[in-house]
């Protein structure tokens, strides 16, 4: 996946986007008329520094709103349209506004947080979830045993009936040298 974003000039997530919205296309082609674009909620890891909007460094969970390309067209201009949706939507501000919202929620209390996050975040504003998320890239281990398959879990929200993870890291290397 690396080698081949980098062939097309973009990040791993800006082609995994690109695979996603190509599978959709022909998915919803086998149904019927294809909507022009499907709305997806990616949450992204943003990387902070002290002082800046938080009291600590460290990783920091955002998320983008981007419209999915599922019209038929050519696989590079998919490509070419779901990276200037993302850099639109994170050059917008919307990273920022989505970690400012996560954090006012984490000081209310849990019951608070539950009911706020129901009226929000469901299928009025999105209609999957899709999370590229970084692995490792040197093989970990665990008891002395490499870990060879990891499998992401994402939450659904009400409404919401697709989520979509995508893992890379040192495993997808470790196949390629078999």
């Amino acid at each position: 996946m690396r080698a081949a974003a980098r062939a097309h000039g973009v990040g791993t997530t800006v082609l995994v986007l690109a695979v996603l919205a190509e599978t959709l296309h022909g998915l919803l082609a086998e149904r019927g008329p294809v909507p022009p674009t499907v709305r997806a909620m990616v949450p992204l890891t943003t990387r902070t520094s002290a002082g800046v909007s938080s009291r600590t460094p460290g990783n920091r969970t955002a998320a983008v709103s981007l419209d999915l390309p599922t019209a038929a067209m050519p696989p590079a201009e998919r490509v070419a349209r779901v990276a200037r949706a993302l850099e639109e939507g994170s050059s917008a501000g919307q990273p920022e506004g989505a970690a400012a919202v996560l954090t006012v929620l984490g000081l209310l209390p849990g019951r608070v947080q539950a009911l706020l996050v129901r009226r929000i975040y469901g299928r009025r504003f999105f209609h999957l979830l899709a999370s590229v998320m970084p692995g490792a890239r040197r093989t970990l281990h665990i008891g002395g045993d490499p870990i060879v398959e990891v499998y992401p879990v994402l939450p659904l929200a009400d409404g919401v009936g697709l989520a979509v993870g995508a893992s890379l890291g040192a495993h997808d290397r470790r196949r390629d040298h078999r």
